[in-house]
């Protein structure tokens, strides 16, 4: 669709009811367009001179008034792109089929002119594709709410769109499955936050053991820990590469009671065949201290059922690669 024409085309909110049922006919029609006043003359372009006293007659005649200086020329300037388009090229109708939503429909064919059907003044008429058109809210999708914001831009009656980001967002929109009416905010970031944690995780599965490690320490310091030791080794099969204390609200301060955080830190991709040993390396080095904290932090897409049955019945928290780089996102 890049190499196509885009453009977006507002219509009178006070024929819309009418306006809608053509564009459901396939005819997407424009206003300042009483009879005389087409843009073209079996195909040719009609002369700005010639336009120009067409519209000055036109005016005269039906709308029972004179033109002001220029306007002839303005509205021409306004209206002329619309002989542009062609088969397959995109419109964008702000406020169609209400004042919700913006409508994008795919041209079918060239402009033409007919003055002759329903109420006067919209003789400009666009062919688009009916069975094709994309009824969208405003406020439905990411997309949706970056069109709203840079319809702004576009308060003409025809504008041609060159902006990218405007193109691309259209593009998007016309491949997404239907969109409910609106969508939460909360939402919306979760579909542009989605993306960012992936690539997050993607370039932290390309640090070294150490620099992780070194990653978590700063995130857990970060969110009010205090660094104890790290590689704590007990001889007997208990392992904790980093260890953290948390003073507790009022029961720090009436009894010198913190609580103890062990945490396994695991550099993986796909699976992790070993998790369940991080799980029972954290049960050992712990065993002393019952009321401790214990969390396997790993890069890897999972863990395996045996290790979520193990950690489930030593209390063992699990933290998955999306998840760690959720939190190093958040605290770092």
């Amino acid at each position: 669709m890049c190499d196509k024409r885009m453009m977006v085309i507002r219509t009178n909110d006070s024929e819309k009811q009418w306006l809608q049922s053509e564009l459901k006919g396939g005819r997407l029609r424009q206003g300042w367009g009483i009879t005389g006043m087409q843009l073209e003359d079996h195909g040719e372009p009609v002369p700005l001179s010639e336009w120009e006293a067409r519209y000055s007659k036109s005016a005269k005649e039906i709308w029972a008034r004179e033109p002001g200086p220029g306007e002839a020329l303005k509205r021409f300037r306004i209206l002329s792109p619309m002989t542009d388009l062609r088969a397959g090229d995109i419109v964008v109708i702000p406020k169609m089929p209400s004042w919700d939503k913006f409508t994008i429909a795919s041209v079918k064919g060239k402009y033409w002119f007919d003055a002759d059907r329903g109420p006067k003044d919209y003789g400009h008429v666009i062919p688009v594709d009916s069975d094709c058109m994309k009824e969208t809210p405003y406020f439905s999708s990411i997309e949706s709410r970056l069109i709203v914001k840079k319809l702004r831009g576009y308060q003409c009656a025809v504008n041609n769109v060159w902006d990218s980001r405007f193109v691309k967002a259209i593009e998007k929109l016309v491949r997404l499955d239907p969109v409910p009416i609106k969508k939460a905010i909360i939402a919306i970031y979760s579909d542009i936050k989605e993306p960012l944690i992936q690539e997050s995780l993607n370039q932290i599965r390309h640090l070294t053991y150490a620099d992780l490690e070194e990653l978590v320490k700063k995130a857990f310091e970060a969110a009010g820990y205090q660094f104890v030791r790290k590689h704590y080794y007990d001889n007997k099969g208990g392992d904790a590469d980093l260890v953290f204390d948390r003073n507790l609200p009022l029961v720090s301060e009436i009894s010198e009671l913190a609580l103890t955080v062990f945490i396994q830190v695991k550099q993986k991709s796909g699976k992790d065949a070993d998790d369940l040993d991080g799980v029972e390396q954290l049960v050992k080095i712990s065993a002393n201290n019952p009321q401790s904290v214990r969390i396997l932090i790993s890069t890897a897409d999972g863990f395996s059922d045996n290790c979520k049955n193990r950690a489930g019945e030593e209390q063992v928290t699990l933290v998955s690669g999306l998840e760690t780089a959720e939190f190093l996102m958040r605290y770092l």
